[in-house]
């Protein structure tokens, strides 16, 4: 399993967490692939109590998944921004068949509460990403730098770059770009919503 994670710590009232999980097949050692009808994403607490549903993926049919870790073929689901509670420690991948739920795989996050000139708050960080989208070059928010990547590269490949690009100079915005995968009715409410 694997993650592109951004979380943001808010304290006590919960966190804002997005970016995209991505697992293979496999994943449990209580079922095996072929009996699976999908999996359900879970937030989950330092008990591995299950707190909020995230999404379902159904499995993928006539698909031939590599082992290669994290590869285009694995499964994969988009967290849009979203706040967690605070005690929400780990995504849980969890394998069912109709109604049986089977033994989880897990994916801590780790958070901190450290100030950084990468919190997306000071004035130091908008000044650069606005340098850097000037510029025409994509600003990842996540790392907060300024990747040697045109604004108008497809989106694909932004993606693949960072999961949370902003590239409309002046105002370090993202400009109506989807994760791979999103449906056009998603993405047109997306946009609608802007």
């Amino acid at each position: 399993m694997c993650a592109t994670l951004y979380a943001q710590d808010w304290g006590r009232s919960g966190f804002s967490l997005s970016g995209e999980v991505r697992w293979g097949p496999g994943i449990s050692c209580e079922i095996e692939e072929s009996l699976v009808d999908g999996y359900q994403v879970w937030l989950v607490n330092d008990c591995g109590e299950q707190m909020v549903l995230l999404g379902t993926v159904a499995k993928q049919q006539d698909r031939q998944l590599s082992a290669n870790c994290c590869d285009e073929s694995w499964y994969s689901f988009y967290l849009g921004l979203l706040t967690a509670p605070s005690d929400a420690a780990s995504i849980a991948i969890v394998p069912f068949r109709g109604s049986q739920l089977y033994l989880p795989s897990f994916l801590p996050v780790v958070r901190t509460l450290a100030d950084s000139l990468w919190d997306g708050e000071t004035k130091e960080f908008w000044d650069l990403c606005k340098s850097c989208t000037s510029k025409r070059q994509v600003f990842c928010f996540t790392t907060g730098t300024c990747l040697d990547l045109d604004i108008d590269a497809p989106s694909e490949v932004m993606w693949s770059a960072c999961m949370n690009p902003l590239l409309v100079p002046e105002s370090c915005r993202t400009k109506g770009i989807h994760p791979p995968g999103t449906s056009r009715e998603e993405m047109e409410n997306w946009d609608r919503d802007l």
